[in-house]
Order: C-alpha cells, then structure tokens, then sequence
C-alpha cells in the first residue's frame, strides 16, 4: 500500500492531496473492506445453550441448591453467546490494508510508490502472576463522519475524558475522518460538530448517556494483541 494512502488512512494527510490514481486505489481498498465485513456479519452465530443445558440436566443432582447454579450457568451461557453489532464505519488500519492487499493481488500487480511504513509490534504479555498488571491492547480504529456542511469536527469518548481534543480530516464528499489507537473494551464516544453540536455515529449502537442524551458506543475487541 503507498504511503501517501496509509497517511490518507491514518488521517495524516487530506485525501483532496492524492492523485486520481491514488484515489482510485483508496476507493478500491475501501469497497473491499465494506464486502469482507458484509461476509463476516452475514456469519450465523452457533447456538449452543440448548445442547450445553441438555447434558448439564443429565448430570445427577449433588445438593439442594443445583437448581439456582444452573440457572446461572444459563444466564451465563445467554450472555455468551448474545450477538454483537459492530459498527462498519470503524475499523483498525491493519484489516483496511490486508483486505486491499488481497483485492489488488487478485486483479493487478501492488506498486509501492513509498518506503515501507514500520509496525509496531503487540503489546508483550507479562507471564508472571505475580508481575504488574498487564497493559490492555490498543486497536487502530478509525472514526468516519458524513457532515458535507461541517466546517470542523472533533471526536470525544469515555477514552479522551470527554474531551474532543482530536480533530477530524476532511476527505471527499464531505467525510471526516480519523485513526486512533483504542484500548479493547467498551467504550462511548461522539462528534462535536463546528464546535457546539453533539452528533452520534449514524453506523454505531446508541446508547443513553444518562443526562437525556446519547452516545455512540464502540466495542473494541482484541486476539493476539489486535483487534476487530
């Protein structure tokens, strides 16, 4: 992938700056990340409680109070297996790339007109039990927002402290863009818009923030150190 698409990606570079034929490649990278995300979430979740509650009252009772354990199993069981929606405007730059990466193998050859950007590796995992706490994984995720009339935007959440001290890239027709790194979890997050305008994410699950508002919210989560 060129650099100069990478800082388009990472919000380091306004996309009006790329070259037709650079534009044309962040399109294609772009399209390939919205159709392997559709694959994904057209993936049926398993439903496994049935089966797992079936053998667990096959099991010989031990005491009078099983039957309040296994109705926590069950609880627990429900909330393991309860689908999740993700959002998807947001997504880590390393998926964004991979997926391009396939796309343009599959129909011409890749040219990087740039020097090969460094990675940072994963966060290393300390083994010991009785160490520190381990730091949790940060995630690349990048923040988009549809507001041609805007004439700034700025991201707020719960991992800024509410304060919108990141400001968003105008790219093209009117899409405001940013690539953050996120520690995995749950958070909330919103737009400021020209400095006195709060506005969800249309593509993110609302939530009530409490005060007779609502935020977006943002699930983050991480395997071997990255995110999806």
């Amino acid at each position: 992938m060129a650099q100069r698409i990478h800082e388009v990606m990472d919000g380091e570079l306004p996309a009006d700056r790329l070259t037709s034929r650079e534009a044309g490649e962040l399109d294609e990278m772009e399209e390939a990340v919205r159709d392997a995300l559709s694959r994904l979430r057209a993936e049926p979740v398993p439903e496994m409680s049935a089966a797992v509650m079936a053998r667990v009252r096959e099991l010989p009772a031990h005491t009078a109070a099983q039957p309040a354990v296994v109705e926590r199993l069950h609880q627990g069981l429900r909330a393991l297996w309860q689908p999740r929606t993700f959002q998807l405007a947001i997504r880590p730059a390393w998926l964004v790339a991979a997926a391009a990466a396939l796309t343009l193998l599959a129909v011409r050859p890749v040219r990087v007109d740039g020097p090969a950007v460094p990675v940072t590796p994963p966060v290393a995992v300390d083994s010991n039990p009785g160490g520190p706490a381990e730091p949790a994984p940060v995630v690349l995720v990048q923040f988009r927002l549809h507001a041609p009339d805007a004439q700034r935007v700025h991201l707020a959440g719960d991992f800024t402290d509410w304060r919108p001290e990141h400001a968003l890239h105008q790219a093209v027709d009117g899409m405001w863009t940013i690539t953050l790194p996120v520690s995995a979890g749950v958070h909330e997050y919103g737009f400021v818009v020209d400095g006195d305008r709060w506005v969800v994410d249309p593509l993110a699950p609302p939530v009530d923030d409490g005060f007779g508002g609502r935020n977006s919210r943002l699930d983050v989560l991480a395997t071997g150190g990255l995110g999806l």
